[in-house]
C-alpha cells in the first residue's frame, strides 16, 4: 500500500481526487439549493449524486494517465482500490444528502385537490365543477390540522394527464384528493376518492347523488371525511364554520367564482371584470358575504396596484365591513379588510385583520402573504419569513405568492435567495406587475442600469400605457441621469399613480419626477410637487401610518428641498424601527445630496448590520 500511495502522490492523484471531490460538493450544494427553491423532485439530487460518485474511478484513471512523470501505469488491483475507496467517498456524500433530506419529512396531513372533471352532457357546466374543487379547498383549508394546497396551484394540472406520484412530488404533498362532477337538471353526482400520492393507493372514495341544493352540503361532508381519513382532529368550532353555506343561491355563486378567477389575475382589466362579477353576485344574493368580501379586494387593489385613486380605499373599507356584519365567521371579509389597512400602511391593524382572517381559515393564503407584507411594513422580518414560506407551501405555482419572500430577501441583500423567487414568478405569471417592477429594482440596486432599462422596456411593451410600469421606466430614466426623457414618461402617469408605493419596498415616484424636473430647468413645478406630497404624507402618520415607507419617503422629500437635517432624522427613525434599505439609499439620487454627510453613512452601517442579523435569524429559522 504505501508503494500505491508513493506512486499516487507522484502522479498528483490525491490532488485530483481532493479536487473532484471539492467541486462535486459545491455542485451538489447548488442543486440542493435550486431544488428547493424550485421545488425539483428528491430523485433528481440523488441521481447527481449517483453520477457524480460514478464520475470518480473516471476522473482518477484519467488523472493516472496524464501523469506528469509519464511512470507505468497502475495494476489491476491497485486500480480496484483506487476505484473502490472513492465510490465509498461517492456513497459517503449520497448518505450525508439524504440525512439532510431526511430531516424535512413529508407531510402527512397535506393534501392537494386536482380539479374535478366535469362529465356533464353540457360542457358549460364547466365552471361548476371548477366551483365544486374552489369549494372544498376552501373548506379543507378551514381545517387547522391540514396543509391544503391552493386552488391556482392545482388548477395547473387541469385537463392533463398525469401520475399521482408526480403530482405529490411536485406540489410537496402526501394525498391527493380527484374526483368528478355530473350535473343532470336539479340534480348533481359527485364521485371523490383520497389517494396516497407516493403509492397511490386509495384511501377513501365515495358517490354523492344529491339534489342540486345540497351541493355544498356534499362539499362539507367529503372535507370532513378526509379530516378523518389524515386523522385531523375537527374542533367544535372547525365543523360549525365546516356546516356554513355561503349562499342559497347557485347564480351568485358562480358569479363569485368567476370573480375570483380574474381578481388573482392582478391585472387592470381584469380587476374590472371581477368587480362587475361581484356586483352581480351582490345583485342577485345581497347576503352573500363573500362577494361583498371579494368587492373589497379588488376596490383596494384600485388604489394599491392600477393608479385610481386613494379614494377607493374608503369604498374598500365600507363594503369590507359589509362582508364581516354579514358572517363574521367568514375569513374572506377580515382579509379584505386586513388588505385596506395595509394599503394604507397601518401595518399593526393589517397584521390584526390578517390573523383574525387565520384564525377561521388557516389554509388562507392570501392572508398569508399579505401578513408577511404587513410584518415587513414594520421591520419583523422573522415573522415576515415564516408567513410569506407558510403562503407559498400553500400556493407554489401562484406569482404572487414568490413575491413576498422575493421583496423579503431583495431588502436584506441577499440576491442569491431573491432572485430564484422572482424568476420563478416571472416564469409562472410574465405579465406579473409587481414582478416585473420588483425584477427593475433589482437591477437598480445592483446598478445595473442597462439591464433595468431593457426590463422596463419589456414592462411597458407588455401592458400597453399601463401607469405604473410607465411610471417605473421613468425612474430607470433617473436613475441614468436622463431627465429630459424621465419628465416625458412621468408627464403620462396621472398623479393617482404617482403616490403608489410598493406594499413595502418602494416609496412612490413624486420624490422622482420632483428630481426630473429640478434637472430639467422647471424647479417652480418640482417644489410644488414636493410641497403637496410632503402635505399628504405627513397627513397619512398623523392619521396612523406606521410603515417604515413613510419616513423613507418623507426623508426623500426633505433631501429635495435641501433640508438635510430632517431627512437625516426620518432616516434615523425608519433604521431605529427596523427599516433595512442601504443599498438602495446608497444608490437612490434622491439622496445624493446626503451622501458626504457621515451621520448617513451610519445610518447605512446600522441598516448593514441590521440586516446581517436578520439574515442569519431567517436562516436559522429555514433550517430549523
Amino acid at each position: 500500500m504505501s508503494s500505491l500511495w508513493d506512486r499516487m502522490r507522484e502522479r498528483k492523484l490525491v490532488q485530483w481526487t481532493v479536487a473532484y471531490l471539492a467541486a462535486a460538493w459545491m455542485l451538489l450544494q447548488v442543486a440542493d439549493l435550486l431544488g428547493e427553491q424550485f421545488g425539483w423532485p428528491v430523485a433528481v439530487l440523488r441521481a447527481l449524486t449517483l453520477a457524480l460518485a460514478g464520475g470518480l474511478p473516471l476522473a482518477i484513471v484519467v488523472a493516472w494517465y496524464h501523469g506528469e512523470k509519464g511512470q507505468q501505469r497502475v495494476s489491476g488491483p491497485e486500480l480496484v482500490i483506487i476505484a473502490t475507496l472513492l465510490v465509498i467517498a461517492g456513497a459517503a456524500m449520497t448518505l450525508v444528502t439524504g440525512r439532510r433530506r431526511a430531516a424535512a419529512p413529508l407531510d402527512h396531513s397535506s393534501v392537494a385537490v386536482l380539479p374535478f372533471e366535469n362529465l356533464s352532457a353540457d360542457r358549460e357546466n364547466e365552471y361548476f365543477s371548477d366551483g365544486v374543487t374552489e369549494d372544498i379547498i376552501t373548506q379543507l383549508s378551514k381545517i387547522g390540522g391540514l396543509r391544503v394546497i391552493g386552488r391556482t396551484s392545482v388548477m395547473a394540472y387541469k385537463g392533463k394527464q398525469i401520475r399521482l406520484r408526480a403530482v405529490g412530488q411536485e406540489l410537496g404533498v402526501a394525498h391527493v384528493l380527484e374526483g368528478s362532477v355530473r350535473r343532470i337538471g336539479n340534480r348533481v353526482r359527485i364521485t371523490a376518492q383520497l389517494v396516497n400520492a407516493a403509492t397511490e393507493g386509495h384511501l377513501w372514495a365515495e358517490t354523492f347523488d344529491r339534489e342540486l341544493k345540497d351541493v355544498f352540503a356534499i362539499q362539507t361532508e367529503i372535507a370532513t371525511r378526509i379530516a378523518d381519513a389524515l386523522k385531523a382532529a375537527l374542533s367544535p368550532a372547525e365543523r360549525e364554520r365546516l356546516a356554513a353555506a355561503p349562499t342559497v343561491n347557485l347564480t351568485a355563486y358562480d358569479y363569485y367564482l368567476r370573480g375570483r378567477d380574474y381578481y388573482y389575475e392582478y391585472l387592470g382589466e381584469a380587476n374590472e371584470n371581477a368587480i362587475a362579477l361581484f356586483r352581480r353576485a351582490i345583485e342577485v344574493d345581497p347576503g352573500y358575504a363573500l362577494a361583498w368580501a371579494g368587492l373589497g379586494d379588488a376596490f383596494a387593489q384600485r388604489a394599491l396596484r392600477f393608479g385610481m385613486g386613494a379614494a377607493w380605499l374608503d369604498s374598500a373599507e365600507a363594503v369590507a365591513r359589509k362582508a364581516i356584519a354579514l358572517d363574521a365567521a367568514a375569513a374572506e371579509g377580515h382579509k379584505a379588510l386586513g388588505l385596506v389597512y395595509l394599503v394604507r400602511g397601518w401595518s399593526r391593524k393589517a397584521i390584526e385583520a390578517n390573523e383574525r382572517a387565520l384564525s377561521l381559515n388557516p389554509g388562507y393564503w392570501a392572508a398569508m402573504g399579505n401578513l408577511g407584507y404587513a410584518q415587513m411594513q414594520i421591520g419583523n422580518m422573522a415573522d415576515a419569513a415564516r408567513a410569506s414560506f407558510r403562503s407559498v407551501s400553500i400556493e407554489p405555482t401562484l406569482a404572487e405568492s414568490q413575491l413576498t419572500p422575493a421583496t423579503l430577501y431583495l431588502m436584506l441583500e441577499d440576491d442569491g435567495r431573491a432572485e430564484p423567487w422572482l424568476r420563478r414568478a416571472l416564469e409562472l405569471q410574465p405579465n406579473h406587475p409587481g414582478a416585473r417592477n420588483l425584477l427593475i429594482e433589482l437591477y437598480l440596486l445592483r446598478g445595473d442600469l442597462e439591464a433595468a432599462a431593457a426590463a422596463a422596456q419589456g414592462a411597458t411593451a407588455g401592458s400597453g400605457l399601463d401607469p405604473v410600469n410607465r411610471a417605473a421606466a421613468a425612474k430607470v430614466e433617473v436613475y441614468a441621469g436622463r431627465y429630459d426623457r424621465a419628465v416625458t414618461l412621468f408627464e403620462g402617469v396621472p398623479s393617482s399613480a404617482l403616490v403608489l408605493r410598493d406594499q413595502n419596498f418602494g416609496r412612490g415616484n413624486v420624490a422622482d419626477y420632483a428630481l426630473a424636473l429640478m434637472r430639467s430647468g422647471r424647479a417652480a413645478e418640482a417644489r410644488r410637487l414636493i410641497d403637496k406630497r410632503m402635505t399628504d404624507v405627513q397627513r397619512e402618520r398623523e392619521q396612523g401610518a406606521e410603515s417604515l415607507v413613510v419616513p423613507l419617503e418623507l426623508a426623500a422629500l426633505h433631501a429635495l428641498r435641501g433640508e438635510k437635517e430632517h431627512a437625516l432624522r426620518e432616516l434615523e427613525r425608519a433604521a431605529r424601527t427596523g427599516l433595512v434599505a442601504q443599498r438602495m439609499l446608497a444608490r437612490d439620487p434622491a439622496f445624493e445630496s446626503l451622501r458626504g454627510e457621515p451621520e448617513f453613512q451610519g445610518i447605512l452601517a446600522a441598516m448593514k448590520t441590521r440586516a446581517a442579523a436578520e439574515r442569519r435569524r431567517i436562516q436559522a429559522l429555514s433550517q430549523g
